[in-house]
């Protein structure tokens, strides 16, 4: 299971994600938790044709920790990378860093 928390914003880089996961097998699930996502985000999936990825409402810090222990990869996509604020995130929510992959990257 691969995991990625956040608000759907564009500094967060979902699309990214999105983007990255038709390289992966569809038998992996991929959870999303920050809400629901905006059309943009649903009208990427379905244009990708990716059925394996599943958006979860807001949790609570200590409800977030099982969602995190229950991952085999935590995955924080960025576009704008800010001074440190990932790994204070972590930090906070106590995420693994050897356990998190960062995404960098732009579509065109």
């Amino acid at each position: 299971m691969i995991l990625s928390v956040g608000q759907f914003i564009y500094r967060k880089g979902f699309d990214v994600l999105l983007s990255a996961l038709t390289c992966i097998s569809y038998y992996v699930g991929v959870y999303i938790v920050g809400g629901t996502p905006y059309a943009d985000i649903l009208r990427r999936m379905e244009d990708l044709s990716l059925t394996n990825v599943h958006f979860v409402d807001f949790k609570e810090p200590y409800v977030l920790k099982r969602w995190n222990r229950a991952a085999d990869l935590f995955c924080r996509p960025v576009k704008i990378f800010g001074a440190g604020h990932k790994r204070i995130d972590g930090a906070r929510t106590s995420y693994s860093e050897n356990r998190s992959v960062y995404c960098r990257g732009r579509i065109t």
